[in-house]
């Protein structure tokens, strides 16, 4: 069965995700882009970020926009990252 996921983040201003949503097969994989992307006088280390990555089941033949918003209560499965700054 396919799997829509989505990835959020603490502070869209800070970081860029691609692609954020989508659609995926049964033991199919894809690489996500965690961008950083900058722009102030200071690396914010004192504050705590993290990613979300959320995913529900994708009724046959829906776009990913179509099952979220059908979609009512959790999310199927779920993972915080941590965002550690070197």
């Amino acid at each position: 069965m396919k799997q829509v996921f989505k990835v959020k983040c603490t502070r869209n201003d800070l970081f860029r995700i691609k692609p954020a949503t989508g659609v995926l097969d049964y033991n199919q994989t894809l690489t996500i882009v965690l961008i950083y992307r900058g722009g102030q006088e200071r690396i914010p280390t004192e504050e705590k970020h993290h990613f979300g990555i959320y995913h529900i089941p994708a009724p046959e033949g829906c776009t990913c926009e179509g099952a979220w918003a059908e979609h009512h209560g959790p999310p199927q499965g779920e993972i915080k990252l941590r965002v550690v700054w070197d």
